[in-house]
Order: C-alpha cells, then sequence, then structure tokens
C-alpha cells in the first residue's frame, strides 16, 4: 500500500508538472475550440 501511496503521489506530481507545462497551449487551444463552437452554433 505504501509503495502505491508513493506511486500515486509521483503520479500527481507528474500531472501536476504535466498541466502546467501545457497550460500556455491549452489556453490557446481553448480560445481556438470555443471560437469554432460558437461559429458552429451560428
Amino acid at each position: 500500500l505504501i509503495a502505491f501511496e508513493t506511486e500515486f503521489r509521483r503520479d500527481e506530481r507528474i500531472m501536476r508538472f504535466l498541466t502546467v507545462s501545457l497550460d500556455k497551449h491549452a489556453i490557446s487551444w481553448a480560445e481556438r475550440r470555443r471560437a469554432k463552437l460558437k461559429a458552429a452554433k451560428v
């Protein structure tokens, strides 16, 4: 169980790092996606 918990914490740390590094790309991607959705609705 302890090993599993450390693995999970490590995973969480990696995911947090990845989300931070991807944020700048994700924001622009989300804006483009929102624009596409708005265009599709109209």
